[in-house]
C-alpha cells in the first residue's frame, strides 16, 4: 500500500511502529490493571526490545530505499499466504 501512495518505507515502518507502541501501552495498562503481568518479563522484553530498535535503524540505514522496498514486499507476500491457509 505504502508503494501505491509513494510514501517512503522508513516512514511507512516508523509510523506504523509509533501507533503500534501506544497499542501495546493501552494492552499493558489494561493487563497491568488486571493484575496479569509478569514484572521479570516485562523487563527482559523492554531490554531485548530497545536492542533489536537500535540494530534495526542502524540496519535500515545501510539498506537503500529499493532494496527495503523489495524485502517489505516479500514480508507481505509470506504473511499473506500464511494468512490464507
Amino acid at each position: 500500500m505504502f508503494v501505491l501512495l509513494g510514501i517512503n518505507p522508513r516512514i511507512a515502518i516508523g509510523s506504523s511502529l509509533v501507533i503500534r507502541l501506544l497499542l501495546d501501552i493501552t494492552g499493558g495498562v489494561t493487563y497491568e490493571m488486571m493484575n496479569l503481568v509478569d514484572a521479570n518479563l516485562v523487563i527482559i522484553l523492554v531490554i531485548s526490545g530497545c536492542i533489536a530498535s537500535l540494530l534495526a535503524v542502524k540496519l535500515t540505514r545501510m539498506i537503500s530505499e529499493k532494496s527495503l522496498r523489495i524485502f517489505l514486499g516479500i514480508v507481505i507476500m509470506v504473511l499473506y499466504k500464511k494468512m490464507e491457509n
